[in-house]
């Protein structure tokens, strides 16, 4: 913990911040990606939100402690990060989620052992990994969550190019806590317990994504089943962030209570 804390410290000294114009929505938004396709920051765009876009955890830390947000997303692909700094991540989120923040989540480490509490209070525990992408299945088509700005359909990875062969792509996982199985992966038997791909907790303040959206990408083209002009992706994150969005929150700095 000592070591966590001096990393949160030090990182709050080293900010590189990108604030990206078109504010149609006064919120703060915090966003970290390094995803390739950068479908969450897209999403944002469309729907008119200014927000802090930083490239490395380091500069997600920093600006993190720096600033109250009202929406904090994190959108991890990579598994190439020292423990140091995903934990002193960890601990923020924690933190900040405690404080009644609102968070969108999807990372590749949420099969580490390590985490396990952590990812508990975001309502999700893995059960099944896998090497390959898997489609993602609404359970209940007719939710605001699914129908709000768009009406998104299943996201369908069949031919997604695995760009990260070997790596792991989707994390199957059960409900725990405040969570609660809002997609799934298992679409013959969706009440499958074990087989939950997008999970919301914390009275909707918080949702986690069980996969890589980055993934949804076939022949280097964006995966768009509903031919509406829009990568199915970054649908599915508007609405996530609609549904965040209008969620009760409060617009909080993550610290130790």
């Amino acid at each position: 913990m000592r070591t966590v804390v001096v990393i949160i410290l030090a990182v709050g000294l080293i900010l590189s911040l990108t604030v990206l114009p078109g504010c149609r929505r006064n919120l703060a938004v915090l966003y970290f990606t390094d995803s390739d396709n950068d479908f969450a920051g897209k999403a944002l765009d469309r729907m008119g939100f200014a927000y802090t876009r930083t490239y490395s955890l380091t500069d997600f830390a920093g600006s993190f402690v720096a600033n109250a947000w009202d929406i904090v997303i994190l959108d991890n692909r990579h598994p190439a990060i020292p423990e140091d700094m995903f934990m002193a991540v960890a601990t923020l989120m924690f933190y900040y989620q405690q404080a009644g923040g609102k968070i969108l989540l999807s990372t590749c480490y949420l099969d580490d052992d390590d985490y396990e509490d952590f990812w508990a209070t975001f309502g999700y525990q893995h059960q099944y990994s896998s090497l390959f992408p898997i489609n993602v299945y609404r359970i209940d088509a007719a939710a605001d969550l699914w129908t709000d700005p768009n009406d998104v359909p299943d996201l369908d990875f069949t031919g997604a190019t695995d760009t990260y062969g070997g790596a792991v792509n989707a994390f199957k996982g059960c409900a725990v806590m405040s969570g609660s199985k809002v997609a799934t992966f298992n679409e013959a038997v969706p009440g499958d317990p074990n087989s939950g791909a997008v999970f919301k907790a914390n009275s909707g303040r918080t949702i986690l994504n069980a996969f890589c959206l980055d993934d949804a990408v076939v022949g280097g083209v964006p995966v768009d089943s509903d031919a509406d002009g829009i990568p199915d992706a970054v649908e599915w994150y508007m609405n996530e962030i609609r549904a965040l969005e209008k969620a009760p929150g409060e617009k909080a700095k993550p610290a130790p209570p």
